[in-house]
């Protein structure tokens, strides 16, 4: 997956994400550093989610 265009679009990105997750860190999303892919690993095992259900729920958010 490609990062966000840019850095303000990951940030609004983040604001979304910790929206729906809400155990996600900062730490854990600065580490993720816009990079879907990361963000799928991320999200995997932490939540115990597969990756149809983590693209799923990206897909809902129009990510």
């Amino acid at each position: 997956m490609t990062h966000p265009k840019t850095e303000n679009d990951w940030e609004k990105l983040k604001e979304k994400i910790k929206s729906k997750w809400h155990d996600l860190t900062d730490a854990e999303l600065d580490q993720v550093e816009g990079n879907l892919d990361n963000l799928n690993t991320l999200l995997e095992e932490k939540y115990g989610m597969t990756k149809e259900e983590v693209k799923k729920h990206l897909d809902e958010m129009d990510v």
